[in-house]
């Protein structure tokens, strides 16, 4: 029998483009959610050899690359690590993850996963130790999502509302 590879990634020009696919590609196949673990290991696979391909088309060193996808797994990581929790809306703004939503009852998941409550802006957040702010000004987050972008993800219960 011939095997049959299945492409996830074919024709995306851009590094936001793969990110996209690979996004939504998680939340229809993730094992928390109720896809299949091969299947989401492929797409894992493809992924991070398409992203480190893209990189080097725009002309990044061996050492940024390995710095931006160790940066992206860790990033991947975390958001695995609240995509199963109900009711959220989780928001990737550059290499932050704010979450709102029902974030009240699931608030000690949130604390357990080290996710930290921005009272000002009333959303919870993480982001790397090396992506730690300096800034003096408080943004608030429609600003931060004007800056940095913003890509949402519902998690299951309520992207089944919506």
């Amino acid at each position: 029998m011939k095997n049959q590879t299945k492409y996830y990634f074919e024709g995306l020009k851009s590094e936001s483009e793969i990110k996209l696919r690979y996004k939504d590609l998680a939340k229809q196949n993730h094992p928390d959610l109720g896809g299949c673990q091969d299947i989401m290991k492929a797409i894992n696979a493809q992924y991070e050899q398409v992203l480190k391909g893209q990189y080097q088309k725009e002309g990044k060193s061996l050492t940024e690359i390995e710095e931006l996808l160790k940066n992206d797994l860790i990033l991947r990581k975390k958001l695995y690590e609240i995509l199963a929790i109900e009711s959220l809306t989780i928001e990737i703004c550059g290499s932050w993850l704010w979450v709102t939503g029902k974030t009240q009852e699931n608030r000690k998941l949130l604390k357990e996963a080290k996710f930290y409550w921005a009272n000002k802006k009333k959303a919870w957040y993480w982001r790397s130790d090396e992506n730690k702010s300096f800034n003096r000004k408080a943004y608030s987050l429609a600003e931060i999502r004007l800056i940095h972008g913003s890509e949402k993800l519902k998690t299951k219960k309520q992207a089944q509302i919506a």
